[in-house]
């Protein structure tokens, strides 16, 4: 059956990546970065759910980063982001899925550090990372529903859903609302 879940974490981290690049203009090209520094994380997480289906709860995340060349990172750089997430229940089986999350780059070189939204993470519709900025943000609403009950093991649920998403990346100053990026669309949903 269900569970219920009441979750507070608060991370630090040490941040310590090493990257390669390859680039492709006129021909490879390798690059490589360094990326020292710390990060805080926040979450809190409260809901119902069941094996196989969030049913009703909500979410929230913060984290923010701060790179530093001082510990021998290549760049110095900071960002932060927040979402929430929230999921409400809708008759006997289904539900409706809030969603939003907003990102910032406070200092740093916007060729490597700037945020991306588009894809099925943040706006369905458009190729992943296709909007990019020093802001962006990003929302959306799906409705979902169950086909019958789970199957594999009591695993596997098979469902259908419909969703619209909306966001906006940029360097300046963001779109006004005609100008947002939107899509849409119905599919189904295998939950495991």
């Amino acid at each position: 059956g269900r569970r219920v879940h009441r979750r507070h974490f608060l991370t630090a981290k040490i941040l310590h990546e090493d990257l390669y690049y390859t680039l492709y203009s006129g021909g490879p090209a390798r690059r490589s970065t360094r990326r020292i520094g710390t990060a805080g994380e926040y979450l809190w997480d409260r809901g119902d759910h069941y094996p196989w289906f969030v049913r009703s709860g909500f979410e929230f995340g913060a984290t923010v980063t701060v790179l530093s060349e001082v510990l021998g990172s290549d760049q110095s750089a900071s960002t932060g982001s927040a979402y929430w997430k929230k999921y409400r229940r809708v008759g006997e089986r289904g539900n409706v899925f809030f969603r939003a999350r907003a990102q910032r780059v406070f200092s740093g070189a916007l060729d490597d550090f700037a945020v991306l939204i588009g894809g099925a993470d943040s706006l369905r519709g458009y190729e992943d990372g296709q909007f990019r900025g020093r802001d962006a943000w990003n929302a959306g609403v799906e409705a979902r529903a169950p086909f019958g009950h789970p199957v594999w093991k009591d695993r596997l649920l098979w469902g259908g859903a419909a969703f619209l998403d909306v966001g906006d990346a940029a360097f300046n100053a963001l779109s006004k609302a005609g100008e947002w990026k939107m899509g849409g669309g119905v599919g189904l949903r295998a939950d495991a």
